[in-house]
């Protein structure tokens, strides 16, 4: 699901998105039974972010944004290997950005992963993956753009 609004100003955009998902495997498999959940696959996801560009004067105008994402938990199931199973934490992340656009160039401060959130992308070892595929830590950071 997807949804975005600007009924409340020109200057502002929100947005929103959920996903759910009950993927299960019906049969058995080499290595999966029945009523497993797809490995790596999230049951519940979300975001939501908030966009504001006020005019500031003739050609200049503000930049605010902020934007969070959720990924539920989800696990990596090996039944071949003494029935493990291997769990995956929820992850969820924070970006934020403030600045300027003058004409077409574009300035701001950034944030991305403002918490410093560390659950793993990808949890190891499993298979040619010998440790965690990490989230990249918070980057701060100055930004910018034009436009031609």
């Amino acid at each position: 699901a997807f949804a975005r609004a600007h009924f409340i100003s020109e200057s502002l955009t929100l947005t929103a998105t959920y996903g759910w998902n009950d993927l299960a495997f019906v049969k058995a498999t080499g290595d999966k039974a029945p009523g497993d959940p797809i490995d790596a696959a999230v049951r519940t996801s979300w975001s939501a972010s908030l966009d504001y560009r006020p005019p500031l004067g003739d050609r200049v105008t503000g930049i605010f944004r902020i934007d969070y994402q959720h990924a539920g938990r989800a696990q990596i199931t090996l039944r071949n290997f003494g029935n493990q199973i291997i769990p995956r934490p929820g992850r969820d992340l924070v970006n934020f950005r403030i600045g300027a656009a003058v004409g077409p160039v574009e300035v701001a401060l950034f944030a991305n992963n403002l918490f410093d959130e560390n659950a793993p992308n990808i949890v190891g070892p499993f298979g040619v993956i010998f440790e965690n595929v990490e989230q990249r830590p918070r980057v701060i950071g100055i930004s910018a753009s034009t436009r031609f």
